[in-house]
């Protein structure tokens, strides 16, 4: 499955999960804050940017960052902004149409570096030192090759291009990054999965597997979820250690809490859409199952595990058993869980107690959305990406104020954008107007 499709699916849970929040979150008033504005690059002359509710925006100048709430800077690749932005390390990295891998100050937006792939930038992943591109198209049998980029100077470290298909970096782990390879047949263990080292771009060990849809780790095992089953490989030299079958995978749900691998799928003899299993993270032996409610979503942190869905509940991920449960339901992030809270999206945002599930505060956007889900936080705001019932499209962001859930901005520029990325102390988008906004 390809980036744009794994997008279109998260959006699709997403708007599930609205469907079951609709109408238990009340109105919030907006709360004004000041915009800060250090950049101005050259204008250009693409839609306005806006921090109203409009569904079609009127053409006007182009924006300047004083102008605009929640604004910091922007700058304009020149093409469509094609994979979702990195940040880290003070460093904002951005990949376009036209095949440009770019990094810009995360203060400013000043450009350091540019790459030239010569194909669209289909995905960005940043880790130790490294600038991990994907470019190449998604047409049928188009091979893709993968790009290490030296982080700081943008120099290329190697290239790897193993098939004549598709390629997802799933993560970057202690000097590798883990690579899947994807087709268009659905379904089968007709893939490959390779750790590839960091500093010379050559596969150390590589395995067999369905299609990748996401990987988790925990000490020495790497636990990856296909559209058959979850494998659990050893990092060092890839010898499988079990699998278990977890047909037509919800996969937006594996996780590892607590000594226990948990994995949303539907098996064809289940009653409810959307299970959750867990099992032993030793030996692969189911413990517990979730089975008579719709799961969407999980988020693990500090060896807890929430689950989101038809409803929000605390699950000890031992047992399997409930600690508390909040009825209104949601859908979950890896963002979605701090050090005090739960926050659970729908077609709007409940905060809610780590420890009790009891509710802080609940938020409804404004614009109204289809339906919002935490991208992250940094301070004391938390950033929301949103997507609307009518256009699919991911237009709006929004900030919000963590301990009250008072809206401090929403943000759109007539643009389809792409998922934030948040770090830094800001929250990243990239526009198909060729922009990369950086929001504050």
């Amino acid at each position: 499955m390809d980036d744009a499709s794994r997008r279109q699916h998260l959006r699709r849970s997403l708007l599930v999960g609205a469907a079951m929040l609709g109408g238990c979150l009340a109105e919030e008033t907006p709360t004004e804050t000041d915009a800060g504005g250090t950049r101005e690059p050259t204008p250009t002359t693409s839609g306005p940017v806006t921090t109203t509710g409009h569904d079609t925006p009127t053409p006007t100048d182009p924006p300047t960052p004083s102008d605009v709430e929640g604004l910091e800077w922007w700058v304009d690749r020149g093409a469509p902004v094609t994979a979702t932005p990195a940040v880290a390390d003070g460093t904002v990295y951005a990949g376009t149409e036209d095949g440009t891998v770019s990094a810009h100050a995360s203060d400013t937006g000043e450009t350091t570096w540019e790459y030239e792939t010569g194909a669209p930038v289909q995905e960005l992943t940043v880790g130790e030192g490294h600038v991990l591109a994907v470019s190449g198209t998604t047409e049928l049998s188009a091979g893709q090759e993968l790009y290490a980029l030296d982080a700081a100077t943008g120099d290329e470290r190697w290239t790897f291009s193993p098939t004549g298909w598709w390629l997802d970096p799933l993560a970057v782990h202690e000097g590798r990054v883990y690579v899947g390879t994807e087709d268009d047949v659905v379904g089968e263990r007709n893939e490959t999965l390779y750790a590839v080292g960091l500093e010379a771009g050559e596969p150390a060990w590589e395995a067999t597997t369905g299609d990748p849809r996401e990987a988790v780790f925990d000490d020495e095992t790497l636990y990856l979820s296909t559209t058959d089953r979850v494998d659990a490989f050893a990092t060092d030299d890839g010898t499988e250690r079990w699998h278990a079958a977890t047909p037509d995978p919800t996969f937006t749900t594996l996780a590892v809490a607590g000594g226990t691998v948990v994995q949303g799928f539907d098996p064809e003899d289940a009653d409810v859409f959307g299970l959750l299993a867990g099992f032993d993270a030793d030996t692969g032996e189911e413990l517990w199952r979730l089975d008579d409610w719709f799961v969407t979503s999980t988020a693990a942190r500090d060896g807890d595990l929430y689950v989101g869905g038809e409803r929000v509940v605390a699950v000890d991920p031992v047992d399997g058993t409930t600690e508390w449960t909040f009825e209104e339901g949601g859908f979950l992030t890896d963002a979605s869980v701090d050090d005090d809270r739960v926050y659970a999206g729908g077609d709007g945002v409940a905060a809610l107690d780590r420890a009790s599930g009891e509710g802080a505060w609940t938020f409804a956007p404004d614009p109204a959305q289809g339906g919002v889900q935490v991208a992250g936080r940094t301070g004391g705001t938390l950033y929301l990406d949103a997507y609307h019932d009518a256009d699919p499209r991911n237009q709006y962001k929004f900030a919000v104020d963590a301990a009250t859930g008072e809206q401090r901005w929403a943000f759109e520029d007539g643009t389809e954008l792409t998922d934030l990325a948040v770090g830094d102390g800001l929250a990243v988008a990239g526009g198909e107007n060729g922009r990369v906004y950086g929001l504050s």
